[in-house]
C-alpha cells in the first residue's frame, strides 16, 4: 500500500507505462523508496536501481490531492563484455 494519500496517472503516463511494460506497483516502490529525486522542468523525478541494473525513472508533480504521474522510463544498462 502507498504511503500517499492518493496517486494519479495521466493518460500519458499509462500509455507510457504500458508500452515500457512498467507497473504500477514498480512505480509505487520507486517513489516510496528512490535511489535519488530532483527537480526536472517544474516536475519531480524519483530514480530507483531495479535489481537488473537498470534505471527506472517516475516523473511526477505533489499536489494538495496527492501525487500526479506525468511518465515512467526505464533507462537499460548495456553491458558489453570486452
Amino acid at each position: 500500500m502507498s504511503r500517499y494519500n492518493r496517486i494519479i496517472y495521466t493518460q500519458h503516463a499509462l500509455e507510457r507505462m504500458s508500452e515500457r511494460r512498467i507497473s504500477q506497483r514498480q512505480v509505487e516502490r520507486t517513489l516510496e523508496q528512490p535511489d535519488k529525486t530532483y527537480p526536472s522542468d517544474g516536475k519531480l523525478v524519483a530514480e530507483r536501481v531495479t535489481v537488473h541494473g537498470n534505471t527506472l525513472k517516475v516523473v511526477y508533480s505533489e499536489t494538495a490531492n496527492g501525487l500526479t504521474i506525468t511518465s515512467a522510463i526505464v533507462i537499460t544498462v548495456i553491458r558489453i563484455s570486452p
